[in-house]
């Protein structure tokens, strides 16, 4: 499931991490979580303890704990250890399915300067970016999207700021934006979502509807024509 990591190196730190890694063994295969929590809860270094909650918190989201998943999760997300953002993504994937909006925010909402590098950047935003639009937080989710360097490459991330530009009352953003979708996403189901927008945008706006550049149309021309090639 997870490559534990050591701690700072020590004949103490090696014992610990044997320990841990025979406490999660043990959890995989018998389900009990008793002796790893009571190892999590003993007073040992940040990485240990971090480690030992997020194998506590990712078995009860396999199981469909959700909440109890996420309370474990929080713990270890609020350790400083090498899988922190595992877990703060882990948490807030157990806060969704739990119906816990506000802790989806309070886990994701300093991630990218938490972990800048992470390769759960692009999920972590998407997911913070779903919901603040599912509590009519749109301006706080343009805020964060418009922040993220890759908004306009990724199409979910993009395809989230035009819906939060709509949301905000803010429809000539928003179409602008779900024009850069349609034309340089076709054939994706966001590219589809896109269009069904502009269409309601366009009825909506009139003669202020944006039109979309010759350079953005044949954009989408060609990529669809590159997508047909053998």
């Amino acid at each position: 499931m997870f490559l534990f990591t050591a701690s700072p190196s020590s004949a103490a730190g090696d014992t610990l991490r044997t320990k841990l890694i025979e406490l999660a063994a043990q959890a995989k295969k018998t389900g009990e979580l008793t002796p790893l929590r009571q190892f999590a809860q003993s007073g040992i270094d940040l990485e240990n303890r971090g480690q030992a909650y997020l194998v506590l918190g990712y078995r009860q989201y396999a199981a469909r704990e959700f909440p109890a998943a996420g309370e474990d999760l929080r713990r270890s997300c609020q350790a400083a250890f090498s899988l922190a953002d595992i877990a703060c993504y882990y948490w807030a994937l157990a806060a969704r399915e739990a119906g816990k909006s506000e802790d989806v925010i309070e886990a994701l909402e300093s991630f990218r300067n938490r972990f800048p590098a992470s390769p759960l950047r692009t999920k972590a935003a998407a997911l913070l970016g779903e919901t603040l639009l599912k509590t009519a937080r749109a301006e706080q989710a343009i805020q964060m999207l418009a922040a993220e360097p890759r908004v306009r490459q990724e199409p979910e991330l993009a395809l989230l700021l035009a819906q939060a530009y709509r949301d905000a009352g803010k429809p000539a953003e928003a179409a602008r934006t779900f024009q850069e979708i349609y034309y340089a996403f076709p054939a994706t189901a966001e590219s589809r979502a896109a269009a069904e927008d502009l269409d309601r945008l366009r009825a909506e706006l009139g003669e202020n509807f944006p039109q979309a550049s010759e350079e953005i149309r044949s954009a989408r021309a060609e990529t669809l024509f590159n997508k047909s090639l053998p």
